[in-house]
């Protein structure tokens, strides 16, 4: 076996940060220009290699971050950027209006109560509202946390297009190797209650001490989820009567920003 020295090691790190600048510099380049620029012109302007400018404007645009115009061979930022951009305002927004019900809510059961967004293979919690009680769910703002497990997670695989839910779940089982699934088949006829039903719940899932329920805030877009409004308790409050409850704040939660935001609505 082959093993990499120290020095080694630390060159290949440095060449992998160095591959990074560069290429977050020639999207900063090209966000601030009103023109397409081409290879040659950004390797000049910047002080890059030319082939090194090639190779990374190339990879740019396998990932979409760039788009290159066929009869100049310049440059553009690419689709990507806008998809990225979106969903930054989205998040913000939608917080900005979820924030007075959260509080709301909380007022009403006194549990956490928090906001997630979709972000590919996982969901990323962007506010949270803490139970005041002594004994309470503690969700970090920033966390990353998957997609099969867990009722936000289930809810947003839940809506997913059919054609896409199977490679998304994948991933997500990939990315948090720590959360297996025993049972794929019953994941999926749980899945197809949640579209029904329109809300998610999960007790003992992701950690066994905590139980959830979780609805989906909608977009302007038909049928597309934006967020996912969701109450998390210990698993000691989290009876079959308290559940109910929670439900039928959690749902007239997610509506109201719902409509705030002009969404169209689910199935």
């Amino acid at each position: 076996m082959v093993s990499i020295e120290p020095a080694q090691n630390g060159r290949l790190e440095g060449d992998t940060s160095r591959a990074v600048d560069r290429a977050l510099t020639i999207l900063d380049v090209l966000s601030r220009s009103d023109l397409p620029l081409g290879t040659r012109e950004l390797s000049r302007s910047l002080g890059f290699p030319l082939t090194a400018t090639h190779r990374l404007l190339a990879t740019l645009q396998h990932h979409d971050f760039v788009r290159q115009d066929p009869s100049s061979d310049k440059y553009t930022l690419g689709p990507k950027i806008l998809e990225m951009s979106t969903r930054f305002l989205e998040s913000f927004d939608v917080r900005r209006l979820a924030l007075p019900i959260m509080r709301d809510i909380r007022e009403k059961c006194d549990e956490t109560v928090s906001l997630f967004i979709p972000d590919g293979d996982s969901r990323v919690c962007v506010e949270t509202l803490e139970s005041r009680q002594s004994v309470r769910r503690v969700m970090p703002v920033g966390i990353r946390l998957p997609l099969h497990v867990g009722a936000t997670g289930k809810l947003f695989l839940a809506y997913l297009p059919t054609d896409q839910r199977d490679g998304m779940l994948q991933l997500s089982l990939e990315r948090f190797a720590e959360h297996p699934i025993t049972d794929a088949s019953r994941l999926r006829h749980e899945l197809e209650t949640i579209r029904q039903q329109g809300w998610a719940s999960s007790a003992g899932e992701r950690r066994d001490s905590t139980g959830a329920v979780s609805a989906p805030v909608w977009g302007s877009a038909p049928q597309r989820i934006v967020a996912g409004l969701t109450i998390s308790t210990p698993i000691s409050r989290f009876t079959r009567e308290r559940q109910d409850v929670l439900v039928a704040l959690v749902r007239e939660g997610a509506k109201a920003i719902s409509e705030m935001r002009g969404g169209s609505g689910g199935i």
